[in-house]
């Protein structure tokens, strides 16, 4: 994995961290808890399961080892759609006083697993299966 996919994996992250994104990892699924970069290297915690706690370097020569599920933009049903245009009218984005309206619609986004950011295709991520976000 070349530098620019590894920061284009942790900024993803980054922007999942807070809505409970569920991520694979060698040791099995679990939500991201935390991300700890240091000068060398990008730490993530994950909770595997209630008890378990691990932390997994980004990537190990070259393989990645965290991996969030994301739903592709083509699943949002026509009420999420509704409810993401719901959040700003798009002509309004010309006008700097109306830019937390985008900052409205990414956290939407975030907040429902979508991958917005074209992960999956890049292979940084795993498609989330139908249900794995209801349930987990």
């Amino acid at each position: 994995m070349d530098q620019e996919a590894r920061q284009e994996l942790l900024r993803g992250l980054c922007s999942l961290l807070p809505f409970g994104v569920i991520c694979w990892t060698p040791s099995g699924n679990g939500r991201l808890n935390s991300i700890d970069q240091t000068i060398f290297m990008v730490e993530y915690g994950i909770n595997i399961s209630a008890t378990k706690r691990e932390y997994f370097k980004g990537y190990e020569d070259g393989d990645i080892l965290v991996k969030p599920y994301l739903r592709p933009m083509s699943s949002m049903t026509e009420d999420e759609k509704l409810d993401y245009i719901a959040l700003g009218d798009i002509k309004r984005y010309t006008n700097p006083q109306y830019a937390y309206l985008i900052s409205e619609q990414l956290d939407y986004l975030n907040a429902h697993h979508f991958d917005y950011r074209g992960l999956i295709p890049m292979g940084l991520a795993l498609e989330a299966p139908e249900g794995m976000y209801e349930n987990f």
